[in-house]
C-alpha cells in the first residue's frame, strides 16, 4: 500500500470529518425523537441512542486529546504521568454513576 500525499491525507480528513458531523446529527435527532416519543406516548425512554451518542462524543474527544498530545511531545515515547489513563478511568466511573443514578430514577426506588 503507498504513502498518502499532503493533499490526499487533507481529503480524507475533510471527508472523515464531515461523515463524523453527519452522524452526529443523526443520532442527536434520533435520541431527541426517542425524547420525544417517550414524553407524548408516556413510555420508558430507550438509553441506547443516548448511549451511543454519548460513546461516540467520548471517542472523538479523547482521540483528539490523544493526537494532540502526541504531536505536542514529538513522538510516541511518553515523557508524563499516563493522565490519559486516569482521565478515561474517571469518565468511566462518572458515566457509570449517571446510569446508575437514572436506573434508580426510572424504576422508582
Amino acid at each position: 500500500m503507498r504513502q498518502m500525499d499532503e493533499m490526499e491525507r487533507a481529503v480524507l480528513t475533510r471527508s472523515e470529518g464531515w461523515g463524523y458531523r453527519a452522524l452526529l446529527l443523526a443520532m442527536s435527532a434520533w435520541v431527541l425523537g426517542c425524547c420525544l416519543t417517550s414524553a407524548l406516548s408516556r413510555t420508558r425512554l430507550d438509553p441506547l441512542p443516548g448511549l451511543v451518542l454519548l460513546f461516540g462524543s467520548l471517542v472523538q474527544g479523547v482521540s483528539r486529546l490523544v493526537i494532540g498530545r502526541r504531536l505536542a511531545s514529538g513522538g510516541e515515547e511518553p515523557h508524563e504521568p499516563n493522565r490519559l489513563l486516569l482521565m478515561l478511568v474517571e469518565i468511566t466511573a462518572i458515566v457509570a454513576a449517571l446510569v446508575a443514578m437514572g436506573a434508580c430514577l426510572v424504576s422508582g426506588a
